[in-house]
């Protein structure tokens, strides 16, 4: 429509016109605002289109906290990650540590060796036997390096890595394969005696110096007692009517013992793997009776020992 004086005013929804229309009371849609030069009419944004873009950010705003969130909480991201470092070492201990392990069945024995791998190419090698319910290791004195473990995230995408224990335990002789204070203390250790029926009674730690050293050093934590599963019914091996010898073959690429550390650091035992290359022979009396049998974290197996039926 026009005024008195001529000029166009227009009431179109989104359109703009000259103030003094509106301050005049000539028209009375507060929404718009002048933005070109008198008379002359320009489009601006609705509030209802603005508030379309609202859904957008919205969702964009979800999308990056949920990229940013989801490493802390399950240490999986796209973004960045969890992992587990290394930190600096906090403590240094001698510890006697088994370089073989076995139990031998009552009525049989055992023999057996380790291929050792060094990570400076070079390799050894250590034999052990044992009979009739004997068990026992060759231990060396090994100098274990106590790191703290660094729980922190790392840039781009991953499966999450958290730390398991404050501290982490490496054997560092292992690793350049010297045995221990440059291979003069190797020994060999019996844990159970000849006769023994059942190895429930093996000890899981001691203290033993080789008689040329000043002091008693403790040994890592062992697990090498016979224990009754889950496995149902229970693994077994007999030879009761049977007039020949029974042989299982038992092969072993790593071993697990725990690492005590010392009272500084809270009087705390840790877990750590140790890796080797073990074959172990086990062999079983002609009509000698029943052996059920259990895997050790530390050796190869412990057995539990039952006479053939008079």
């Amino acid at each position: 429509m026009y005024d008195i004086n001529s000029r166009y005013v227009g009431q179109t929804s989104g359109w703009a016109v000259p103030g003094d229309f509106i301050a005049n009371g000539l028209l009375s849609d507060k929404k718009m605002t002048y933005r070109g030069r008198e008379g002359v009419l320009s489009p601006t944004i609705s509030a209802h289109r603005r508030r379309g873009w609202i859904p957008v950010v919205a969702a964009a705003v979800i999308i990056l906290g949920a990229l940013l969130v989801s490493p802390v909480l399950s240490g999986d991201g796209l973004v960045f990650h969890r992992t587990c470092t290394r930190g600096a070492i906090v403590a240094s201990e001698l510890l006697w540590t088994p370089l073989i392990e076995a139990n031998a069945p009552l009525k049989g024995n055992v023999s057996g060796g380790t291929l050792q791998f060094s990570n400076q190419g070079g390799t050894g090698y250590q034999q052990i036997a044992l009979t009739d319910g004997q068990a026992g290791a060759v231990f060396t004195l090994d100098n274990w390096s106590i790191f703290r473990e660094v729980q922190s995230y790392t840039l781009g995408p991953g499966a999450g890595e958290r730390c398991s224990s404050p501290f982490a335990a490496v054997d560092e002789n292992r690793l350049s394969l010297t045995q221990g204070l440059g291979g003069d203390h190797l020994r060999t250790y019996y844990l159970a005696p000849t006769g023994t029926s059942v190895d429930a009674g093996i000890p899981s730690q001691f203290n033993l110096s080789d008689g040329s050293l000043p002091f008693t050093y403790p040994s890592v934590v062992i697990r090498d007692a016979f224990t009754v599963g889950s496995a149902t019914p229970v693994p077994s091996v007999t030879t009761c009517g049977d007039p020949s010898y029974k042989v299982l073959y038992w092969n072993l690429t790593q071993v697990t013992v725990g690492v005590p550390l010392p009272s500084s650091l809270g009087n705390l035992t840790i877990t750590a793997q140790l890796a080797q290359t073990s074959h172990l022979d086990y062999w079983f009396a002609p009509n000698g009776g029943t052996w059920e049998y259990s895997h050790t974290s530390s050796s190869g197996l412990a057995f539990s020992y039952q006479p053939c039926p008079a």
